[in-house]
């Protein structure tokens, strides 16, 4: 709140949000915290803040941030739609310089090609349920191939987890699909940098030996037909690029590699990094919730001479490699990180 003897009454405040901000009434009340013996260089901080509080506002939120800078530069801000960032407006200067763009019309008057986004929760919730969205496609269409089928065991090597590129699904999700400007730019980013890291995962794949088939251990037959695997979490299924999906660090990084200039912005890298603060430990979770069900494995058994043997192991076996081999598993979860 304000000092005592520190008039406040400058800056007329709505509860519902910010009507008007302007830079010389924000210098007005700097310059009365200043008499008050506040330190020169937070006293315009402070006046901020002190409407912030006003207003009901969190000093954290999208727009609060952009008032608190918007007192170092000059800025005059207008029609904040109650500090939820919906509607939001200005001209002059931007904080890292340039001029404003209006929001509604995609312009800038001073020819800043800066395109105008908003980095909200909003928006990371949209993008955290877009790649949600991607990766329950994939789990519809992947399926294994090329695993060999002994006794109980399937073997695949590197590369035996196949399904399609993921980032046209996070694209085209519904919950960012209308994104324009600037928000398209950083969902295209996302989507890229996230397919990325996905692909990494998937075409490192294996299978080591994992106990699909018990009943081929001993079969009493002379061919084993098709018979669907025991479930079995997809994790089991190494991959020496796992950490590329449950790393927050190796996400960001992919995703800063696809930002345009435009959105290398230190808001812009703050909001890519508590982004995969939420994707990889989704990641994590996905890959011991999601089962590997419903390979078909079938194969001979040689051993299987009756009446000397009545039973043996599948032998040289095969699966059937058709779509469907993870759709059975739950979607992802969705894990905001607070801003």
């Amino acid at each position: 709140m304000a000092q005592a003897g520190v008039s406040t009454s400058k800056l007329p405040v709505a509860k519902e949000g910010f009507s008007a901000v302007s830079n010389a009434a924000l210098k007005e009340q700097a310059a009365a915290l200043k008499a008050a013996g506040v330190a020169p260089r937070t006293a315009a901080a402070k006046a901020v803040d002190n409407h912030l509080e006003m207003a009901g506002a969190h000093r954290r939120t999208a727009a609060a941030r952009f008032v608190a800078k918007s007192a170092q530069t000059g800025v005059i801000v207008s029609n904040l739609g109650g500090m939820s960032g919906a509607g939001f407006g200005w001209s002059g200067p931007m904080p890292g310089g340039g001029s404003g763009t209006n929001p509604d019309t995609g312009s800038t008057p001073g020819g800043d090609p800066r395109p105008w986004v908003l980095l909200t929760p909003v928006l990371q919730l949209q993008l955290l349920q877009a790649v949600q969205y991607g990766v329950m496609m994939f789990t519809s269409l992947a399926h294994f191939r090329a695993l060999a089928v002994n006794g109980p065991l399937a073997t695949g090597h590197t590369g035996c987890l196949t399904g399609p590129d993921i980032a046209s699904q996070i694209s085209a999700a519904p919950f960012v699909a209308s994104l324009t400007r600037g928000d398209a730019e950083m969902r295209e980013a996302v989507a890229d940098g996230v397919a990325g890291c996905f692909a990494a995962w998937r075409d490192a794949v294996t299978a080591p030996n994992l106990t699909f088939w018990p009943a081929f251990l001993a079969y009493p037959a002379a061919y084993a037909p098709p018979m669907a695997n025991v479930p079995t979490p997809i994790g089991l299924c190494l991959s020496t690029g796992a950490s590329r999906i449950t790393v927050a660090g190796e996400l960001a990084n992919a995703i800063f590699v696809m930002l345009p200039a435009t959105l290398r912005t230190p808001e812009g890298f703050e909001f890519v990094a508590k982004l995969s603060l939420g994707l990889a430990p989704a990641f994590a979770a996905w890959l011991t919730t999601t089962h590997v069900t419903n390979v078909m494995g079938r194969g001979p058994v040689p051993l299987f001479q009756p009446p000397f043997s009545m039973f043996g192991p599948v032998t040289g076996g095969s699966i059937i490699e058709a779509p469907g081999h993870l759709a059975t598993s739950p979607p992802m979860p969705v894990i905001p990180v607070p801003f």
